[in-house]
């Protein structure tokens, strides 16, 4: 946001799973999401959408079946469709 009176920015992205923590990324306007664009070379995810997808793919999903709820901020088809194909249920909220 251009007209925001503070210009610092930091976000801790979360992954919690049964009342813990289980993965988490710090991220800041300097250091921005370190992480890949494109997802298997097939799917073009924004940096945001990539970073949520690889904390989501540490939890033990070939062994438990999960379904992720995350705010609409995080929310878009490609990123469900990408969750989907690896069996993993999500949800936004509206």
């Amino acid at each position: 946001m251009p007209n925001k009176p503070i210009s610092e920015r930091y976000c801790i992205l979360a992954v919690s799973w049964e009342g813990y923590t289980w993965n988490w990324l710090y991220t800041s306007r300097v250091s921005g999401i370190a992480v890949h664009k494109v997802y298997d070379g097939l799917v073009l995810l924004t940096p945001t959408s990539a970073a949520i997808c690889e904390m989501i793919k540490t939890l033990p999903y070939t062994s438990n079946q999960f379904n992720v709820y995350m705010d609409n901020y995080f929310t878009n088809v490609l990123l469900f469709q990408v969750l989907r194909s690896q069996g993993i249920g999500a949800c936004g909220t509206a």
